[in-house]
């Protein structure tokens, strides 16, 4: 049985990928890549390294 994600989890996530997404915009023309998955209702996020936006948009 699955248990809701604690706020606190939530919260971190919203921010990483907030932060992301907040960079990805930031002017410097880099979107940092993530793979994410979830293992006992917890994300873990593998680092997938960084592309520059001119080399076209990414999924």
């Amino acid at each position: 049985m699955q248990t809701p994600l604690s706020s606190t989890a939530k919260s971190c996530w919203q921010t990483l990928f907030g932060h992301a997404y907040h960079d990805e915009h930031g002017g410097d023309g880099v979107r940092y890549l993530y793979q994410a998955r979830w293992i006992d209702n917890t994300p873990i996020l593998t680092w997938q390294g960084t592309a520059r936006t001119s080399e076209g948009e990414l999924p």
